[in-house]
Parts: C-alpha cells; structure tokens; sequence
C-alpha cells in the first residue's frame, strides 16, 4: 500500500490507514490502479468521481460491518470525505513524478511500509528513520575518490561505527544473527547511522538507541519479499 500511504502523507490527512473502510477501500482503489498499470496505461489521475467513491466504499462498509466492525454512520461519512481528500488531483499528480524520480517522502513511505510488511516497528526517534532513509537512498555514495568523505559520512565517524559494529556483534551476550551476511549488513547499517546525531538535532540519541534501530533496520532490509516491492500487498 505504498501507493495510498504516500498520497496520505502527500495530503497531510489524519486518516486512519489501518481501520477496516479504509483498508479494504484503499485495496479496492488500488486494485484499479494497479490493472490500468498492467494494462499499459500511463501514471494518470484516476477518474474516481463522488457517485463511483460511494459506491466503492459502501461495498467496503458492508464487508467490514458483516466483519463485526462497529461504524457508525458519521464515521462512515467523515471518512468519506477523507479519502476523497487524500486521492485529489495535486497529490496524485506528484506520485506519477515520484515514480519517475522518487523523493525523500517516496522512500520514506516504501520504507516504512516494508517494516509494516515485516512485522518490525519503528518505535524510535522519527530523526533515526529519516536520516536512515536519506543515507539509504539518497546518498551520492558513487564517488570514491574522496577517501575523507565518501557516502555522506565522514571518515572518522565511520571508523568509529564501524569499531562500534563489531564491538557488538563480538559480544557473545547480546543478539545474534543467524549468519554472517546479516551480520555484514548490520556492520554496514552502523556505518550509515555514523552521523545520526547531526540530523536529531532536536533528540538526544545514545549509542543504545542507534543499536536497536540498526538491528530493526537490519531485519527490515533482510526481508527480500518485503524490500522487493511487497507485490502481495501492493
């Protein structure tokens, strides 16, 4: 549902994402989108009109109703309203953009839906996702000619995470990974947590706080299925 979360975020909606109608209704609006994709079709605003929505959503509300959900006809209504908010034509203009050349809000959101995806919450400091995210994704890490500064940290930090790194994973007395290439990929997930201080400017972060984001980061990133696109969750 990378999709609909970003149009969500893109929006600034307080819609509840994980609630029943909005949920199945997300899945149905996509379900579309995704056949007019497979179909050839190029990234257009989808022509959802107020009558279509309804009748989109009261499917949904018997379907979630007949669940045992508990929606009153004033939350059904105001929800409405939401999700025609979130899927206005600004938004998804800039989504059909974003798969061209995605932003920080774009990666962002596929990153946060692949920890929904893998079962691992982001219970930290937002500060520790974002700057996570941008390292990830949006490093310029292709120049390797300047030794001092390569991947957007500094050497001296990642000399130092990286003596962090292993000094965790040679402590017999915490967490293992189940094999060394999990192991390598927590060494390298420290090493772009190196500078996270400069972006938490506003949190304090301590060397415990990093560990446990690198080890939810690492079981994130370990997830094929869910890193590759999540195709059986759209």
């Amino acid at each position: 549902k990378v999709v609909f979360e970003y149009l969500i975020q893109c929006s600034s909606s307080d819609i509840d994402s994980s609630s029943c109608l909005v949920s199945k209704t997300a899945d149905a609006i996509l379900s579309v989108i995704q056949e007019a994709a497979e179909n050839g079709e190029d990234c257009v605003v989808p022509e959802i009109s107020k009558g279509d929505l309804r009748d989109v959503m009261e499917d949904q509300l018997a379907i979630c109703i007949a669940g045992g959900e508990d929606i009153s006809s004033e939350v059904y209504h105001e929800t409405v309203l939401k999700v025609r908010e979130v899927l206005s034509d600004d938004c998804y203009t800039e989504l059909c953009e974003e798969l061209l050349d995605p932003s920080e809000l774009f990666f962002k959101v596929f990153f946060q839906e692949s920890a929904k995806c893998a079962g691992v919450e982001l219970d930290m400091e937002p500060c520790i996702v974002d700057h996570f995210v941008q390292r990830l994704f949006l490093s310029n890490s292709t120049n390797t000619a300047d030794d001092d500064y390569y991947g957007g940290v500094d050497v001296s930090l990642r000399t130092s995470a990286g003596k962090r790194a292993r000094r965790v994973l040679d402590d017999t007395g915490g967490p293992q990974f189940d094999d060394d290439a999990a192991g390598f990929l927590f060494f390298i997930v420290m090493l772009l947590l190196a500078d996270v201080s400069a972006t938490c400017t506003e949190s304090y972060v301590d060397e415990e706080q990093v560990i446990e984001a690198a080890y939810a980061f690492v079981e994130i990133l370990s997830n094929q299925q869910c890193m590759g696109g999540m195709e059986d969750d759209r």
